[in-house]
């Protein structure tokens, strides 16, 4: 999740980045459109009760999360395709009124030398233009298979810029 202070979305401007329009079609989904919420997720109470302490809490109750005690900036969910997860997530997104970006493997990466980081790079800035906001990153591990000596260019470059943006190190 990226956290701050809510952005009016329809002030932002993307109209030089041409990857804003693929990622408002292909990953973008408002909470005001997801069905999905936490009486539609069966089981996983301890996932519900963790994710909510983690993600919703720091939301609602600012006040709880200052001085050293910080709320997390994100969350990794794993375990064998259909066990919930994306439900999870998509409850999560609606519970807190977060702007849900569902990224897969497919709509990250491009046929086009160079596009695969820059659309990640203009991804992450989105969301944090947004915050609070909810990355879902689906099958990350089609995406992030661990470096090799032999990989292509354009592929350790994805990888690099993916793990980039994930340490924050890039601001804005």
């Amino acid at each position: 999740t990226t956290r701050g202070r809510r952005t009016q979305r329809s002030n932002l401007d993307y109209s030089s980045d041409p990857f804003v329009e693929t990622i408002k079609s292909d990953l973008y989904v408002d909470s005001a459109t997801i069905t999905v919420g936490w009486q539609d997720v069966s089981g996983l109470e301890e996932a519900k009760r963790a994710l909510q302490e983690a993600a919703i809490l720091p939301l609602l109750r600012p006040d709880l999360y200052t001085g050293l005690r910080t709320a997390p900036r994100g969350i990794l969910l794993y375990g064998p395709p259909g066990t919930g997860k994306t439900m999870l997530v998509k409850a999560v997104a609606r519970e807190s009124n977060c702007v849900l970006f569902a990224c897969t493997a497919s709509a990250l990466t491009s046929k086009w030398h160079g596009e695969g980081e820059k659309l990640v790079r203009t991804l992450f800035r989105m969301a944090a233009d947004v915050a609070p906001s909810i990355l879902f990153f689906d099958e990350v591990d089609a995406l992030l298979t661990r470096r090799k000596g032999d990989e292509h260019e354009a592929s350790r470059r994805f990888k690099t810029e993916f793990m980039v943006q994930m340490d924050g190190i890039v601001a804005g």
